[in-house]
């Protein structure tokens, strides 16, 4: 019966420990318009100036994890338009509500750490009544908040 106890307890302690080390995210930030443009899909509307932060969690097995997993990734950015653009985007934003659910983010999911005190000012005296839109432009599959000729965008798959 000791036998069993002693094996038990082993078992145990040793379930437990592990030398597998946890996977290290890839972060690529940045301000350049292209470099965005590998994530999402500028056709319809495409920014004059960026800036965003890409980070990605590779669950792939590869990383000393016994067990592979989806990766995860969230992309969190700040795109700016030329008025004429951005007046398009607008317009096409009054369509699409019409034909889609409208979302109920709150401002704070896009309250980014990075961004800039004059961004967030402007973020957080946003309509009240305003709660965002689904990307329908940029291929994300993600969450908009329009500003004033400024979209933020975040996307957590």
């Amino acid at each position: 019966m000791k036998k069993y106890a002693v094996f038990i307890i082993l078992l145990f302690f040793s379930c437990g420990t592990s030398d597998k080390k946890k996977p290290y995210p890839t972060i690529t930030q940045s301000t350049e318009v292209n470099e965005l443009g590998k994530f999402l899909d500028f056709t319809q509307f495409k920014p004059t100036d960026v800036s965003f932060r890409y980070t990605y969690y590779d669950n792939s097995g590869q990383n000393d994890r016994s067990v592979p997993g989806p990766s995860d990734h969230y992309m969190q950015a700040l795109m700016f338009f030329d008025s004429l653009t951005f007046k398009n985007i607008l317009l096409n934003a009054q369509v699409e509500s019409s034909n889609h659910p409208i979302p109920n983010y709150q401002k704070e999911e896009f309250n980014f750490d990075w961004l800039d005190r004059e961004i967030k000012n402007e973020l957080m005296r946003s309509d009240t009544s305003y709660h965002g839109h689904h990307d329908l432009y940029f291929g994300s599959g993600g969450q908009l908040w329009l500003m004033d000729k400024k979209i933020l965008l975040y996307d957590g798959s």
